[in-house]
Formats: structure tokens, C-alpha cells, sequence
């Protein structure tokens, strides 16, 4: 016989000798309990008999007392020959009299009551079983595991419902023929890139949730083919049978088990069995565990390792495709923009900015005011000598020197060959006459900024006269009030004194220094406050002065057209070719065909994308691939040791017994 109630006891013995030590402590503290009880009911019992003792006898003296009076009473009044009083006080001593029956009555019926209590609360007591004993100690299991052959092994399930259940699921492809052809057609795509990429099979790739600008994308023949084949493979995936079950295995090394070791049996021998829980709906999920075991003992090196291989090539796969998918595409774009920017090029005509760098500077530096311009302008020509050609190999363009450079100075063939001869002839015919129109401008705008300047100035002027006299006034008033301060000040001490020493003899006055300090650091102080006023108010003045001069010198400008209409392109171009550091990555493309156009043309928005657009981009997806299968191997392993623990044990803790003994385990 084995087995145990107590984990501390060394027997089933000494569970014996607890159960009657535990049995008879037991009915001792029962016993005490009801004594207690009943005592408690027979003291408050008596406690209400002699309460209604008391209640009873004072009643009775209190009636008999009040029935003497009051027959006395009737007797004198009778005697005295008061009749009809005799007769009323008569009737008092008869309603007495009965108050007095009725009193003895009742205090009788409720002592006679408490005394019955008494007796029963004594009875009560004397009743209460005090004679425990036991004539027999029997021994009796009840199965709360069940031990059950699995295979060649067996699994401890338990009954009790103490253990929560373990949940075993098995997923498994319906068709690993298609899925293993799909699998090998998609390798087979993966191992062949094509040079270039046609364009018979064409899809679009919703990309909306990644750019608001850019809904979709197309992709062609190539990604088309891998992407049928991914979906694909994810229809075969999908297409699966899912096994799962939920038992209550009891694992070794846990609590539980611990337990069932120290305190239970396999072996009951002779002694009765009563089975409290029922184990029979645990069998039909055991049959399906051991199928879950078997299909995935089967398919362990099988269809996993097809999908590992899967994983781990199209990990590497997309990297690698993506990555040169991306270098190609740059490139094309690179080289593309390259021949867009050099045909860009071609209606224009190329000089060299070395052998053109004085006519380029002088161009920059033209303001196109007929004042500054009249006398000196000429109009300019490049020479046919500073004409670039370009070199299809390196990219260049070559002066007649053999000087390279990738940035010309482009000029229109329009500009430079039709609109600026036509400008210079047509400007020719009239220019007497309107040089005479140029000066008649200028001299009216002229007069209008003397008149301007004029009242500008005495505007000002006045204002300044006006701020002068309010600095001058202020500071005649701050010398005023520190004199003044400084003279009440010292009358106020003399005073002081004067009324302390309760005499004229200390009437002479002193002077203060540190009244005198305090003051000086006050004035100090205003002084500073309005020398800052002062100079904002002339940082002030000044800035209005040369508002008023910028506006004058853009009024007074009177435009030189004839310069204007034929150098304003040509200037614009030079001044984009300086400008070309401070351009943005977008513009420094553009620059590569024309810094012209990259300065004033109008670039469409910036395409929209979002952040996690950059994050997926970053990632390396082989990486991703190695750590995923790494985690997978993990699990698998974790996963492994847990089911073979749980399931292939014996009683013993002892993995890959054979042996299933019975059934049953209490």
C-alpha cells in the first residue's frame, strides 16, 4: 500500500494516527462549542426568571397597596355618611382588586414560561453527545490522474479539473503536390533575371497607403511572374487543415506532478476505488493528439523544411532583386536624364564661360537704368571662337583651347540669333527720339524727387527739431529734480536732527552721502533709460531714411530698353550660373540641362511619401529571413522539449517507458 494525504507524513499510518488525532480534537471543540452554547441560553433563561420575580412582586405590592387605600378610602367616606363618594371609591378598590388578580395571573404564566426555558436550556446541555468514538479506520483511493498508453509511451491526463487544459494544433497542406509544383515553378523564376524586362504582362501594385500622390504602380512580364507566384504559394498556404485539441495534461515537474509523486499511487492493492470523476471524454481527444503526433513526426522534415528553403530564398531573392531593380532603375533614370538634359541643350548655343568670362561679368553686371547706361552701352556679342562642342563619350563640352567643362554658357539660337538682332535694329531706327522721351522721363522724375526729398526733409527735419527740444527739456527737468531732490533731502534731515535734539543749536545742515549716492544712482539710471530711447528713436530715424532713399533710387530708375529687351535673357542666364551652389538636390538636377531653367522654371510638387515607405526600403530582407527561421528553430525546439516532456513520460519522471502499467493513478 502506498500513497499519502499529507505531504509531511513519512506513511498512511501516520495519516491514520492525524485523521483521529484531527477527529477527536474535532469533537472536543464541537463539545466545548455546545456547552458554551447552551450554558449561554440557560444563564440568560434564569436571568428572565428573576427579572420577571421581581417585575411580579412589585406589581402585587404596588396593586395591594393601591386596593387598601382605596377600600379604606370607601370605608371613612361610608362612615361619615358621604354615600355616593363611598360608592365611586368602592368601585376604585373593586378595578384594584382585579389589576391585582390580573397581575398575580400573569407574572405566574411568565415565570412558569422562563422556568421552561431553563429546563430546556438544561435538557439542552444534557443532551449534547459527548460520547465519540471510532469502531473502524478504513482506507479508500480516488483517481484524480489517469495515466493512459500513448503509442509506445503514455501521458498523465488529470481528472480533477486542478490542471488548466493544453492546447495542440497541427496545420498541414491539402494539396503538397501543388504546393511543392508551385514552390519549384517559382524557384525556377527566381533563378533566371532577364536582362531587360518586358512588358507583355503588366499589373498595377496598389501603393495608396504608401504615397498620396502615387495611388499605384505599375510593374511588368518579370515582378509580374513573382508576384503571381508569391499569390500563388499564398493560396496554396492558405489551403490547409487544422487539427487542434485541449487536454488536461499534467506535465513533469510541475506542481501538480510533484504532488501525485509524493502523494499518490499506482499500486491501491486490495483496498476500494470510488470513482468521483469521470474520465471518459478524454479519451476520443487523446486519439486525436496521438494523430496530431503522428502527421507531425511525418511532416517535421518534410513540408517545414520546404517552407524554411522558401523563406530563405525569397528573403535573399527579393534583396537582391529589389536592390538591382533599384541600382537598374537609378541608372536608367540617371542616364535618361543625362540624354534629356544634353538634348535640352541642343537649341542652344554653348560658349565657354573662360573665354567668355569678361562679356559674362559685364552682362551680371548691367542694371538697365538709362541714367547709368546712356553713354556707355554697347551691345554685346560673343564670338564664334568661344563656341563649345560636345563630346558624346565624356559627356563634356570642349572649347577650341581643348578646355572641358560640363557647364556652358547656353544661350537661345531664338534669343541670341532672331529676337536680340531684331531688338538692336528696331532700337536703331528711332533712338534719337526716344532718348529725347528717355530724358524728358528722367527729368520729370527728378523733379518729383527733389519735391520729395524736399518735404521729406523738412518733414523730418521738423520732427528732429522737435525731438531735440523735448531732449533738451527733459534734461533741464532731471538737473531741476536731482538740485531740487538733492536741497529737500538735506532740510528734511536737518529737520530730523533738529527734532531729536529738541534744540536750535543742532540746526546746521549736512549734507548726506549717501541720500546723495542713492540720488545720483536714480539719475543715473533715468539718464540711461532715456539715452536708450534716444537711440532707438534715431535707429529709428535712420531706418526711415533709407526706406525713403531705396524708394527714391527705385522711382528715379528709368528703364533702358534698348539694353533691357536685348540682354534681360542673357543676364538672367548668367546670374542661374553663379546661383547654381545654392540650389536644392531637385534644381541641381535641372541644372545639368540649363541653370536657367532650373532657376526660374516651375517645378511640379515633390512626390509625397511616408516615412514607413523609407523604413521598409531600409530593411535587408535576408536578414530578415535568417532571423525569422532562427526564431522559428527556437520556438520549434522550446515547443519539442515541452511536448515530448509532457507527453512521453512514466509515472517516474522517466522518458520513453514502454511499460504503460494501469490506468488509474490516485
Amino acid at each position: 500500500m502506498q500513497g499519502k494525504l499529507y505531504q509531511d507524513s513519512s506513511s498512511i499510518y501516520e495519516d491514520e494516527a492525524r485523521i483521529l488525532f484531527d477527529y477527536f480534537s474535532q469533537a472536543a471543540d464541537r463539545i466545548i462549542e455546545e456547552e458554551n452554547k447552551a450554558t449561554a441560553r440557560i444563564e440568560e433563561a434564569k436571568d428572565s426568571l428573576n427579572r420577571a420575580l421581581q417585575n411580579g412582586k412589585k406589581k402585587k405590592i404596588r396593586n395591594t397597596v393601591l386596593f387598601i387605600l382605596a377600600l379604606a378610602g370607601a370605608a371613612v367616606l361610608f362612615y361619615i355618611g358621604e354615600t355616593n363618594p363611598s360608592y365611586v371609591v368602592a368601585g376604585l378598590a373593586a378595578i384594584f382588586l382585579l389589576m391585582l388578580i390580573s397581575s398575580i395571573v400573569s407574572s405566574n404564566k411568565k415565570v412558569e414560561a422562563e422556568k421552561a426555558k431553563v429546563s430546556e436550556g438544561e435538557a439542552a446541555f444534557s443532551a449534547i453527545r459527548r460520547n465519540y468514538r471510532v469502531d473502524k479506520l478504513g482506507v479508500a483511493y480516488v483517481p484524480v490522474a489517469k495515466k493512459i498508453p500513448f503509442g509506445s509511451q503514455n501521458i498523465t491526463v488529470d481528472l480533477s479539473g486542478a490542471v488548466q487544459d493544453e492546447n495542440f494544433e497541427l496545420i498541414s497542406i491539402n494539396e503538397p503536390d501543388k504546393f511543392e509544383d508551385d514552390v519549384n515553378a517559382f524557384k525556377k523564376t527566381l533563378s533566371s533575371v532577364p536582362l531587360v524586362e518586358g512588358s507583355r504582362i503588366a499589373s498595377n501594385v496598389d501603393t495608396a497607403d504608401f504615397s498620396p500622390s502615387m495611388q499605384e504602380v505599375p510593374i511588368y512580364d518579370y515582378l509580374s511572374s513573382i508576384s503571381n507566384g508569391i499569390g500563388t504559394i499564398e493560396t496554396d498556404l492558405k489551403n490547409v487543415d487544422k487539427k487542434s485539441v485541449s487536454i488536461p495534461v499534467i506535465a513533469p515537474g510541475s506542481e501538480t506532478m510533484d504532488f501525485l509523486s509524493k502523494c499518490g499511487t499506482t499500486e491501491p492493492e486490495d483496498y476500494p476505488v470510488v470513482n468521483v470523476f469521470d474520465s471518459s471524454s478524454v479519451e476520443p481527444k487523446l486519439n486525436v493528439l496521438l494523430d496530431i503526433y503522428n502527421q507531425r513526426k511525418n511532416t517535421s522534415t518534410g513540408d517545414e523544411k520546404a517552407l524554411e528553403n522558401l523563406i530563405s530564398l525569397i528573403g535573399i531573392s527579393a534583396q537582391t532583386i529589389v536592390g538591382t531593380k533599384m541600382n537598374c532603375s537609378a541608372a536608367i533614370l540617371e542616364y535618361n536624364n543625362g540624354i534629356f538634359a544634353n538634348v535640352l541643350k541642343s537649341p542652344y548655343r554653348n560658349y565657354s564661360p573662360k573665354l567668355e568670362a569678361e562679356t559674362i561679368e559685364e552682362i551680371k553686371s548691367m542694371n538697365f537704368n538709362f541714367g547709368d547706361m546712356a553713354e556707355t552701352y554697347r551691345p554685346f556679342k560673343f564670338k564664334e571662337s568661344s563656341l563649345m562642342k560636345f563630346d558624346l563619350y565624356s559627356g563634356s563640352w570642349i572649347d577650341e583651347t581643348g578646355g572641358r567643362t560640363s557647364m556652358p554658357f547656353g544661350l537661345h539660337q531664338i534669343q541670341e540669333e532672331i529676337f536680340m538682332p531684331i531688338v538692336n535694329n528696331l532700337m536703331e531706327e528711332n533712338r534719337i527720339e526716344r532718348r529725347k522721351i528717355y530724358e524728358r522721363i528722367q527729368t520729370q522724375k527728378l523733379e518729383y524727387l527733389n519735391k520729395w526729398h524736399t518735404e521729406t526733409q523738412d518733414f523730418y527735419g521738423r520732427n528732429r527739431d522737435t525731438s531735440d527740444t523735448l531732449k533738451s527739456n527733459i534734461i533741464e527737468a532731471l538737473s531741476s529734480y536731482n538740485s531740487s531732490y538733492a536741497t529737500w533731502k538735506a532740510i528734511k534731515d536737518t529737520i530730523s536732527k533738529m527734532d531729536e535734539q529738541q534744540s536750535l543749536l543742532g540746526g546746521k545742515t549736512e549734507t548726506d552721502n549717501t541720500a546723495a549716492s542713492s540720488m545720483i544712482i536714480a539719475a543715473e539710471q533715468v539718464n540711461n533709460n532715456f539715452k536708450a530711447l534716444e537711440e532707438e528713436f534715431d535707429a529709428y530715424m535712420e531706418r526711415l531714411q533709407d526706406d525713403i532713399d531705396e524708394k527714391a533710387d527705385k522711382f528715379g530708375k528709368v528703364t533702358y530698353y534698348e539694353a533691357y529687351l536685348y540682354a534681360s535673357e542673357a543676364q538672367k542666364a548668367a546670374v542661374a550660373a553663379g546661383n547654381i551652389s545654392t540650389f536644392d538636390s531637385r534644381k541641381l538636377k535641372l541644372a545639368k540641362a540649363s541653370p536657367y531653367l532650373a532657376e526660374y522654371g516651375t517645378l511640379p510638387p515633390q512626390p509625397s511619401v511616408d516615412d514607413e515607405v523609407y523604413e521598409i526600403m531600409d530593411k535587408n530582407l535576408a536578414s530578415e529571413a535568417t532571423d525569422l527561421l532562427n526564431k522559428l528553430h527556437e520556438n520549434e525546439v522550446d515547443e519539442s522539449e515541452n511536448v515530448e516532456a509532457i507527453v512521453f513520460t512514466d509515472e517516474d519522471g522517466n522518458n520513453g517507458a514502454s511499460d504503460a502499467p494501469d490506468s488509474d493513478k490516485e
